[in-house]
Formats: C-alpha cells, structure tokens, sequence
C-alpha cells in the first residue's frame, strides 16, 4: 500500500531498497462523543496506532530509512524522546542499519527496554541527547535523522492525504498534534500534488500543549502557560520549521490551538465507549475541535478529521 504511492515521492524509492511495514492504510472511523451542552459530536479518527510500532512516526521512517537503505549507508544517528526511536529502530533492522540513538538519562525503563530489543541499535543515554547526537553525527560523519530540519522526514507523511482522500473524499478539516511539524509538512505537500487532480486542500490546523506551543500561540492566545503536561511527545520549543507551518497554516486557512491538562482531562471523560484507550497526543486533537467549533460555530458540521498518532 505504502509503496503504491512511491512515484510522488520527491526521490522515488527502487523497488529493491524498499523496506516493508505499512501494508494497508490505518482505519478511518467515528469517535461518538458528547460535547459539554449535551450535543452529540462525530469526529473521524485517523487512527495511526495501526501501524507496525503504533505510531504515525512510521510513514516517515518507512521512506527516510529506505532512502538511506538505497544509499548503502551502514549508520544512522537519532536523538528521540520515544516514539521516534521506536520506528527508526524498527525500520534500521529490516535495512540492517546500525542505529545510534540518543536518549535523555531519565528515559522511561519500559521503552528502554522495547529499544534493547533490537541488537542492531546502541544506546547512548545523556543529558543532552540532541546535543550529543549532533555531535556524535559530525565527528563520525554519520547522517543524522532529524525530522525538524531534514526534508526527507515528510516525505512519508504524504500517504496520509493520499489515504484520505481515497477512503474520505474531499475533507474540509485536518487537526495534527504537532512537535517539529513534519508531518503537517508531509501533510499538505501531499495534498498539494492532490490539488492537481481536483481535490481541494482541507484547512490543516496545528494543536500544542500550554507547556510546549512555539507554532500555536500565533493564532490562540487564551491559555495560561504550564510547566508540566500528559502530552510530552509535543517537545520542539526551537520549532526550525515554524515559518514552514505558520506558512501552511495560513494558506490553508486553518490555525492552531493550545490544550491544557484540563481540556484534555475532560475531552478524555467525554469520550463514549471508547474501542481502545487514547494517548494524550491524539486526545490533543479531540480536544482542539470542540475548542474550534465553540469559537467558530459555522464549522461545527464541517467533514473533519483527527490524526491519532498514538
């Protein structure tokens, strides 16, 4: 499925190099939720836990990794508070890569113990991972996979909006919890090669937290800053690709939203018979539209669509 759409790649994969994963789109389905005046809300879920590691990391790394598979590269670096190193490593031993990732010294036990499954990938575990990773890529001449500054991050990402609009037609909004903001990158040049066939560009719209949320404050300024928050995989302060997005944002005519802990916490509590239990990433998203559709009330029945990233 992945590799179907490999001719709209910037750099198109040979057939030989192509690592395999995503085997068919994710599901595409209706959240049943009640807003809080007791209306019944309908919000589809992309749902990229479906994936081989459970995240939507996996388009991108399916392509990036490949494409240095194609390259004969026998190294790669990461710096990686998760999910990241999770799909990388994943990816590196289908290429027989060896993968380098950089850790914070805190790092959680149970994933640690995830990546140390894969004996191809060494650990190294810092204070400043970024920093070391840089670092260790320089010295070593090692490329480093960092997706908020390295175009072939997004590439991958395009199959969301091929998938959508082959299973959802034409969508009029997208929400994206958002980091580095590659994947809303990936996301719209998707669509834009969709453009060419007819299909209009949905509004896309970033969602961050009140303790992370460089791209979003642009367009939300009611929210008082937190210093802690559920949703840590939202980790990009520096944002390298924020005139990227903000571009993005605005031509498509979308926005941004900031979430707190406790818009989260009862978004989580209005969900109704939930068929799996939602990340804090993805409730992220859930809990942006029912914040739009108060503030924009002419969008309250627009086609929209959620990214479940986790």
């Amino acid at each position: 499925m992945f590799w179907e759409y490999n001719n709209y790649f910037s750099t198109p994969i040979p057939e030989k190099f192509q690592l395999s994963g995503i085997i068919r789109p994710t599901p595409l389905y209706q959240l049943n939720y009640t807003a809080s005046k007791g209306e019944r809300e309908n919000i589809w879920i992309k749902d990229e836990s479906a994936n081989p590691t459970a995240t939507h990391k996996d388009r991108s790394f399916q392509y990036w990794v490949s494409y240095w598979h194609m390259q004969d590269t026998p190294e790669l670096v990461i710096s990686s508070s998760g999910s990241a190193a999770k799909s990388a490593a994943y990816y590196c031993k289908l290429a027989s890569i060896k993968l380098h990732i950089f850790v914070r010294k805190d790092f959680p036990e149970d994933r640690l113990r995830y990546l140390k499954q894969f004996p191809i990938s060494i650990l190294h575990q810092s204070n400043t991972p970024k920093k070391e990773a840089f670092q260790w890529s320089k010295n070593h001449h090692i490329p480093y996979l960092r997706a908020s500054v390295d175009s072939l991050a997004i590439e991958g990402y395009k199959t969301l909006a091929f998938e959508l609009a082959k299973e959802y037609g034409e969508v009029e909004e997208i929400f994206v919890p958002t980091s580095s903001g590659a994947t809303i990158a990936g996301l719209y040049a998707g669509y834009k090669i969709l453009e060419q066939q007819n299909i209009q560009i949905p509004r896309i719209y970033c969602v961050q937290t009140t303790m992370v949320h460089p791209i979003a404050e642009i367009f939300d300024k009611e929210f008082t800053p937190e210093k802690e928050h559920p949703a840590r995989a939202v980790i990009d302060r520096i944002a390298h690709r924020k005139n990227e997005i903000l571009h993005i944002l605005n031509n498509t005519k979308g926005g941004g939203y900031i979430i707190s802990k406790q818009e989260l916490s009862t978004t989580e509590q209005a969900i109704e018979n939930p068929s799996r239990k939602f990340g804090p990433e993805s409730l992220l998203t859930f809990a942006a539209v029912q914040k739009h559709r108060t503030i924009h009330p002419q969008h309250r029945n627009a086609k929209t669509i959620c990214i479940a990233t986790n």
